[in-house]
């Protein structure tokens, strides 16, 4: 057992300092950065290739420290100037430092008799085990000063600091660029720390890995990487510290819970590491292939998901399993009765949306009115099929629907998002994003898109697709954005019957406003059935309200309260 924990902890040490780099970049920025390959291997080329020309220790160390630094930037510039996906960014660093460490190496360097002051360390483990078990005591207490000092450099000084706080900010990717602009920071700011700290911790983890097996391998960057990748991922599935179920949580939702424990990430991924490190023991004394612990770990993570996430994915069945879609035809009216919906989580499940009730009467436009955070835009979304629910949905539409799109909700109801960017293709021009509305399901391999016929567009909404055409949708306001969305439901040859606006003008100007309320009024005019959710309209009250808000108040035909359609019988 003495010799088995030895052999764990002396090779599985020296990777944790990757692990680190792992949470810092992979958790916190949302980046797998393949730099870490390159780092692992050329800082200690270059340090091998130093001592053994007669170079000082500490100056070898140094170069080795400044070259994964200089990897590390040359990836942030590929992201800032050129302007890469930070994985393409990764690997074009990591295929030049790669070229690096073979010219240094020709693919594998010796130290030799090159002597070092890891040297004195392995001369005691030496003397001191001589014809006992092969024990590596002083190594491993080396190891273990440099891990834990990197740990607690990390969790105190790093993550627990002001700047840190802003760091860990940096795991929203949808909110952190506009968040930490608002407090005078920027998120390259964040980006350029986390990568070059990353680095310099595999670099580090590399010259151990040098020192320890007395030379330097080139191709032994991506095989580490990788590993403590996958390592990582289930020292996060295992380890870290989370939330207990619910009393509701039954079976193995609940084994799952009792095999996690209170992990800080930076524990639970070197917790993950040294858990590979013992699997891979443990298998080395059976006569197995060497890859079969890579195999194990791979299933070991699959397994640790579905039973850390068993209550969501069982939610989500019985969701699905409960809610059913209607196809009537088009002239009866939009009804969904008895609607649950539900946020599945560890510590409790939340009931957003409680037994409600809707019926919409054909080719009329309806306001949905709710208080912030009563479940409006989560209502709506259950609606248009893009969140899972239970209840019994009524959908009218024309021509013969197959059952396997009348299950799919999403494919024959229209529904636009306050968010502007998420209904349109950023990357496609407007006449793109418009032909490719307008061909929907037919689309076909054997013809080319088409411009679309913008005649069936108010004036004001052609004029600006004529004037914007070419242009990529990313480049547009987000009221252009949104007039775009709207269209896109116009010129659609399969256009929905029913129409969900989710707050449609909010912090739109009074043009914009204006388009998106000719589009409604068009939708309405083609006998489309409307429910909107805008809080800045009242309708039959007489207000201060723009010109666009006021036209869109008096379109309404309906006003239903939220909190009134819940627990109540079907009307």
């Amino acid at each position: 057992m003495l010799s088995f924990a030895d052999n764990v902890l002396y090779e599985a040490l020296p990777y944790c300092l990757v692990g680190l780099g792992v949470v810092l970049t992979f958790r916190y920025l949302r980046m797998i950065d393949l730099t870490f390959a390159a780092s692992f291997v050329a800082g200690p080329a270059i340090a091998a290739t130093m001592l053994v020309n007669g170079a000082p220790f500490w100056l070898a160390l140094s170069a080795a420290i400044a070259l994964s630094a200089l990897l590390a930037a040359s990836t942030l510039a590929l992201m800032r100037l050129v302007e890469l996906d930070g994985l393409l960014a990764g690997l074009l660093s990591a295929f030049a430092g790669f070229a690096v460490t073979l010219l240094f190496t020709q693919g594998t360097l010796s130290l030799h008799d090159t002597a070092t002051p890891f040297d004195a360390l392995k001369q005691f483990d030496f003397d001191w085990v001589q014809g006992t078990l092969p024990l590596h005591p002083s190594q491993i207490a080396l190891f273990l000063l440099v891990a834990a000092s990197s740990k607690l450099l990390v969790d105190q000084v790093i993550l627990r600091s002001e700047f840190g706080l802003a760091f860990r900010a940096m795991e929203d990717e949808r909110s952190r660029a506009t968040l930490l602009s608002s407090i005078g920071l920027t998120h390259w700011q964040m980006l350029s720390f986390g990568v070059i700290v990353g680095n310099v911790l595999c670099c580090t983890s590399g010259l151990l890995v040098m020192f320890k097996e007395g030379q330097v391998t080139a191709t032994r960057g991506f095989d580490a990487v990788i590993t403590v990748i996958a390592a990582y991922l289930l020292g996060n599935m295992l380890f870290e510290k989370r939330a207990k179920l619910s009393a509701r949580s039954k079976g193995a939702a609940n084994s799952g819970a009792k095999l996690t424990f209170a992990l800080s990430p930076t524990s639970a991924a070197i917790a993950g590491v040294i858990f590979y490190f013992v699997l891979l023991a443990a298998v080395a004394r059976i006569d197995v292939p060497a890859s079969v612990p890579k195999l194990i770990m791979v299933a070991l993570i699959v397994i640790s998901f579905i039973g850390t996430q068993w209550q969501n994915i069982v939610a989500r069945w019985e969701l699905a399993s409960r809610n059913h879609t209607t196809v009537v035809p088009p002239n009866e009216a939009f009804e969904a009765m008895n609607v649950i919906v539900e946020y599945p989580g560890f510590s409790q499940v939340t009931r957003v949306i409680d037994k409600a009730n809707l019926r919409l009467q054909p080719s009329t436009a309806t306001l949905l009115v709710g208080a912030n955070g009563s479940g409006k835009s989560t209502f709506l979304r259950f609606l248009a099929g893009r969140l899972p629910g239970s209840g019994d949905v009524r959908v009218p539409t024309e021509g013969v629907i197959r059952r396997r799109r009348a299950r799919r909700r999403h494919s024959i109801v229209g529904y636009v998002a306050q968010e502007a960017q998420l209904a349109s293709a950023g990357t496609l021009s407007v006449l793109e994003n418009l032909a490719l509305f307008e061909v929907g399901t037919s689309a076909t391999m054997t013809r080319h898109w088409q411009r679309p016929d913008a005649s069936a567009l108010p004036a004001s909404v052609a004029s600006l697709v004529k004037a914007a055409g070419d242009a990529t949708a990313n480049t547009l306001s987000a009221g252009q954005r949104q007039v775009l969305n709207i269209a896109s439901l116009i010129v659609r040859k399969d256009a929905p019957r029913i129409v969900l606006l989710d707050e449609p003008l909010t912090h739109l100007d009074e043009s914009n406003a204006s388009m998106c309320v000719d589009l409604i009024e068009r939708l309405l005019r083609e006998e489309k059935t409307l429910l909107i959710v805008q809080h800045d309209i009242k309708p039959d009250v007489v207000s201060d309200a723009s010109p666009s808000r006021t036209r869109l108040s008096a379109l309404l035909s309906d006003v239903i309260y939220l909190d009134q359609i819940q627990q109540s019988n079907p009307p």
